[in-house]
Parts: C-alpha cells; sequence; structure tokens
C-alpha cells in the first residue's frame, strides 16, 4: 500500500465533510427552533387570548428575543390562564412575557424562550 493513500483519504475527508465549528463553553446555545411544538391555529389561540383578553403588562428595553436565549431576571413572567392551558396542554407547564405584540413563550426550569408568537 502506497505511503500517500492514507494522506489521500484524510484530504478526501476533509473536502466532504467541511470544516468543525467548536463552541466554546461559557457561549450558550441559541438553536431557533422552538422546543414547543405548536400549530399555527394554537399560535393563534395564545396571541387572541393574551393580547385581546388579558391585562398583561407589556416587557420593555433591550432583551434577547429568539428561541433559546434566555429571559433576564427582571423580565415578569406569567402564567398561562386555565382557558389556554387546558386547550393547549403543550404551555401548561410553561409561562410567558409579552413584548410589543409578541407573546414570547419561556420555559420555567431554565428561564430560556421556547416559542415565539408573532
Amino acid at each position: 500500500m502506497p505511503r500517500s493513500l492514507p494522506a489521500l483519504v484524510a484530504a478526501a475527508f476533509l473536502c466532504f465533510c467541511g470544516p468543525v465549528v467548536a463552541q466554546s463553553p461559557g457561549t450558550p446555545s441559541t438553536d431557533s427552533t422552538p422546543t414547543v411544538k405548536l400549530t399555527a391555529e394554537q399560535h393563534h389561540v395564545i396571541k387572541e387570548i393574551v393580547l385581546k383578553d388579558m391585562n398583561v403588562a407589556k416587557a420593555s428595553g433591550n432583551m434577547p428575543s429568539t428561541v433559546g436565549a434566555t429571559v433576564p431576571a427582571e423580565v415578569q413572567l406569567h402564567e398561562f390562564p386555565p382557558e389556554i392551558a387546558n386547550r393547549i396542554p403543550q404551555v401548561r407547564s410553561h409561562v410567558f412575557f409579552v413584548k410589543e405584540d409578541h407573546v414570547y413563550i419561556v420555559s420555567p426550569k431554565d428561564k430560556t424562550i421556547a416559542d415565539v408568537i408573532n
């Protein structure tokens, strides 16, 4: 077996696999895939009830607003009302906040944004 064959195999592997990007330990992951699976109809129900029927104070200031981002401690989080929790059990264990005309569903365990309803 020729000596250049392992080098050729390694070069081919690198060409087809592409670069590997490492994440530093201190960098939080901000995967934009919602961790709560909701339908468009469920989004609509939540938005209608929260924005039109509830009198919820809107969050202000510059804060992360993407799925996976951590919500600052000063943001007031609200429990979903029974009307929503009973109709949409996926959010029963979550909390939310409102900023502008968006409803942010938050995982209470780690205070990360689980979904954004526009």
